[in-house]
């Protein structure tokens, strides 16, 4: 896919999420900032969340290296944990 078609492609489907969302143009875009990363990096959550082991995910990514899935893996864990202590710490109270 080159570089154009990528983005008439993602910009149709932009457009598309914003019609969904309800923007006509004027205003607040209620969809401002979303970019294929987000999509992206939300499916490699589910994948984790999911159990999906770090070798299958890095194939279904299609990340060349696994220490990217890895990392992206451990930054999950970390937030995990975060939440996990600040559960613990309120029920604690």
């Amino acid at each position: 896919m080159s570089k154009t078609v990528y983005r008439r492609f993602w910009d149709r489907i932009y457009r598309k999420l914003q019609t969904a969302a309800g923007y006509q143009g004027v205003g607040p875009n209620p969809i401002d900032g979303l970019t294929p990363h987000i999509f992206r990096h939300n499916f490699a959550t589910m994948l984790y969340y999911a159990g999906v082991d770090v070798k299958e995910a890095q194939r279904v990514l299609g990340h060349s290296d696994s220490r990217t899935t890895i990392e992206i893996y451990t930054h999950l864990d970390q937030e995990r944990s975060k939440s996990k202590n600040k559960m613990e710490a309120f029920i604690a109270i």
